[in-house]
C-alpha cells in the first residue's frame, strides 16, 4: 500500500462452507482508514460452485465479476468522524461488505450520499439469525414450485439437529412444513447442516459423491433428492 501498489484482499479470511457472504476482517477498514486508500468493491459470482472450500480443482468456469463505485477515503473518514479507531474500522469494513452485498443484488452503494446515521444503520443493520434464513429458504420454496413439474406426490424430510422441516407436493400442490411430516414418515429423508440445505435450495451447490460419502449430506433416497431438485426448478445434481 505505501508503495502506490494495488492490494487484493478477501476481507472474509476464509472459503465459506456455506457460499454466503461473511462478515469482513476490521483490518481492512484499518489499512483504508490509517493509509487513506479507496476501497474497490468487487462481487464475485459463481466462486463457490467453481471452487467450493474442500476442493482442490475448479468445478467450473463460469464466474461474474462486478465492480462498484470506490469507496474514497474522504467519505469514509466522514461517515466514522468521532469514533474510536476499532469501532471506526468496523464500520468501514461492514460498510464495504454492504457494497459487495448491494453489487450481487444488482445495485450499488453510494457513499457520497450518504449521511452519518446511515452509514451507521446500515453497519448495525441485525443479521437474521441461521433458524430465520433457514425458514426463508424453505419458505420461498412455494414460489419455485410448479405444478406442471410434478409427476407424482412426494414428500421429503429435512433433519439438521434441532431444525426439521418437512417439503409435500401433490394434487393440491407445495406445502412447506415446519417440523416432522405427518405421519411420521417421509419418501425422502436428507440429514445435513442448515447451511449446506439453505445452499441446496437458495444457491448452487451441488453435493457430489465426496460430500456423501464422508457424510456432509445424507439421504436415504439420492433418486428422491434429484426429484426435488427439479420439481423446484433447482439446479441440477451430478451424477
Amino acid at each position: 500500500v505505501r508503495a502506490g501498489r494495488i492490494v487484493l484482499i478477501f476481507p472474509e479470511g476464509t472459503r465459506q462452507r456455506s457460499g454466503q457472504l461473511a462478515e469482513f476482517k476490521p483490518l481492512l477498514g484499518k489499512l483504508a482508514l490509517e493509509t487513506e486508500t479507496a476501497i474497490l468493491p468487487l462481487h464475485i459470482e459463481g466462486a463457490y460452485a467453481a471452487l467450493p472450500k474442500g476442493s482442490a480443482i475448479p468445478k467450473s468456469r463460469d464466474i461474474t465479476v462486478r465492480i462498484g463505485p470506490p469507496l474514497q477515503p474522504a467519505d469514509l473518514q466522514r461517515l466514522t468522524a468521532g469514533m474510536k479507531p476499532a469501532a471506526a474500522a468496523r464500520q468501514v469494513a461492514q460498510l464495504a461488505r454492504n457494497a459487495v452485498e448491494r453489487l450481487g443484488e444488482g445495485d450499488v452503494l453510494d457513499l457520497a450520499r450518504m449521511e452519518t446515521e446511515d452509514a451507521h444503520q446500515a453497519a448495525c443493520a441485525p443479521q437474521l439469525s441461521e433458524a430465520e434464513q433457514t425458514e426463508a429458504a424453505f419458505r420461498s420454496l412455494s414460489k419455485k414450485f410448479s405444478r406442471e413439474r410434478v409427476e407424482k406426490s412426494m414428500s421429503w424430510y429435512f433433519s439438521m439437529g434441532e431444525v426439521r422441516w418437512t417439503v409435500i407436493i401433490d394434487d393440491d400442490g407445495c406445502r412447506v412444513l415446519e417440523g416432522r411430516p405427518p405421519g411420521g414418515a417421509a419418501d425422502c429423508v436428507v440429514k445435513a447442516a442448515p447451511d449446506i440445505i439453505k445452499k441446496l435450495i437458495q444457491d448452487a451447490y451441488v453435493p457430489g459423491p465426496t460430500e456423501f460419502v464422508s457424510g456432509v449430506i445424507k439421504t436415504n433416497d439420492i433418486p428422491g433428492l434429484i426429484e426435488f431438485s427439479r420439481v423446484f426448478d433447482l439446479n441440477d445434481f451430478q451424477s
